[in-house]
């Protein structure tokens, strides 16, 4: 079983992800032209998931005694993701940004299953709650791919 810090590291980590992904998203809802408001809708829904994620994983720190992270990931891979997203924006492109976008979703997704697989570090509350926000993270990394082949789009 891990310790309250470490639990608390953990949460934190993701705590981090999302504020990432909520930056990635709320920049690039600004930087989409108005004739792809469908994306800016899409973009924004997934912004909001990660507020919510956010509270999530913060109650559970505050529940440890624990102090929030309000700062985006140092974290190598999950960083460089959405800097790529970032930078794919600038150019407006709806490929190069669909395709960041899953690529940003694959990473993120990828950070919530490390942490899932360690059953016996958490209590069941701590996985249910790690469970439900990866699955809704899986949904929309789904979501991104299944537009992009709605629309046409290939990377």
């Amino acid at each position: 079983m891990k310790t309250v810090n470490e639990k608390n590291k953990i949460f934190n980590e993701l705590i981090q992800y999302n504020n990432d992904r909520i930056d990635g998203y709320e920049k690039v809802s600004e930087e989409t032209k108005i004739v792809d408001a469908d994306l800016r809708a899409l973009f924004m829904k997934m912004a909001n998931d990660s507020r919510s994620y956010r509270k999530g994983l913060g109650n559970l720190v505050i529940s440890m005694d624990g102090k929030v992270e309000t700062e985006g990931s140092m974290s190598a891979g999950i960083h460089r993701a959405w800097i790529d997203f970032k930078t794919a924006i600038t150019g407006k492109n709806r490929s190069s940004i669909l395709s960041s976008c899953e690529f940003g979703e694959e990473a993120i997704v990828t950070a919530y299953d490390a942490v899932s697989t360690d059953t016996e570090s958490f209590t069941t509350e701590e996985l249910a709650i790690i469970s439900e926000q990866r699955n809704g993270l899986r949904n929309a990394s789904g979501a991104i791919t299944e537009y992009k082949k709605l629309n046409g789009v290939v990377a």
